[in-house]
């Protein structure tokens, strides 16, 4: 994601956290330049000009599985209604695996509703 791209971030973020306000993700966008804070990148997917997805991964110090390693999570991934099951998502997240293991990251976490078997 670009600097300039932050408030179609923003928007989204709404989209899959409705409680999420702006005061919310001008916090998140400021950690996301802190080098100390936990978000480390923010992937964007577009079809042409339209932004229809994202995916931000932190670096979490305790994910199950993983060990005492600190791991690559993928805190939040949505992709807008008309482009999913088009393989967004899939690209989204084979874009933070590689980030992940360019990284030096042997495990890249993510959670999901138990009920939401697409996702699984």
């Amino acid at each position: 994601m670009r600097e300039s791209e932050t408030g179609l971030w923003g928007d989204m973020r709404q989209m899959l956290w409705p409680d999420c306000g702006d005061a919310d993700n001008e916090q998140d966008m400021a950690a996301l330049s802190d080098p100390a804070g936990a978000l480390r990148i923010v992937f964007l997917a577009f079809e042409k000009s339209d932004a229809v997805g994202f995916a931000e991964i932190s670096e979490r110090s305790v994910v199950d599985g993983a060990g005492t390693a600190p791991a690559a999570h993928v805190e939040g991934l949505w992709v807008a209604p008309a482009c999913r099951r088009k393989g967004v998502a899939s690209g989204l997240f084979g874009a933070a695996a590689a980030w992940a293991r360019e990284q030096g990251y042997h495990y890249l976490g993510s959670d999901v509703e138990l009920d939401n078997t697409v996702s699984q």
